[in-house]
């Protein structure tokens, strides 16, 4: 089993410890319930484990254990299915028949938070999926209040219509303002460039 092989090549490596195994999806949410206090930093997700895949485990683990890094490992690379892996939670995806090196890398590399392709993905499939991921990274961090002040703003609203249209404060909404402005790496007040980096990232619509 791949399970097996991976825990055999990162036994040899003592800065790794290994404090999980499990043969399916439910397998290992079941063992991540037991013992919260004791969860991997990292944790190697085979994509078509029985019971419950790796994608539908990877987005359980991305609400209810965020904090744990996912590497997505597969037989198939096409780009379809590295899109649904990092879509789903996953930081990284590799192949199953990765060299010793070639694993140590991708997971020093996504402990750090940086993203790591294997071999099979083409720089060119690389570069679109950074890109995706870059929107999945704005998405999880605009809030609810600020994808719809986003959009408000997008339709030409002003602060105090936005205010009035979903009951809150002037103030509240210039704070959500602010963190969109940060988020979108946007000078503060220029809110025409702010939509057109939000509609760059289809945050909202043209």
């Amino acid at each position: 089993m791949v399970r097996d092989a991976f825990s055999a090549m990162l036994s040899r490596n003592e800065n790794f410890e290994i404090n999980l195994l499990a043969s399916h999806g439910i397998e290992m949410i079941r063992t991540l319930e037991v013992d919260k206090s004791n969860l991997p930093d990292v944790l190697l997700m085979d994509i078509e484990m029985p019971v419950m895949n790796g994608i539908e485990a990877t987005k359980y683990l991305k609400v209810h254990f965020p904090e744990v890094k996912v590497i997505m490992v597969s037989m198939n690379c096409e780009k379809h299915i590295v899109e649904r892996s990092l879509l789903s939670g996953a930081k990284s995806f590799i192949h199953k028949s990765e060299s010793l090196e070639n694993l140590y890398a991708a997971i020093l590399d996504t402990y750090k938070n940086d993203i790591h392709f294997n071999k099979y993905v083409t720089q060119e499939t690389v570069q679109g999926l950074k890109s995706v991921k870059s929107q999945i990274d704005l998405h999880q961090g605009i809030s609810k209040n600020g994808m719809e002040i986003l959009s408000l703003l997008a339709a030409g609203k002003t602060t105090n219509e936005i205010a009035l249209s979903m009951n809150l404060s002037p103030r509240t909404v210039e704070g959500h303002r602010s963190k969109l402005y940060k988020l979108l790496d946007v000078e503060s007040k220029n809110v025409s460039m702010l939509i057109k980096k939000a509609r760059k990232f289809r945050l909202v619509g043209r």
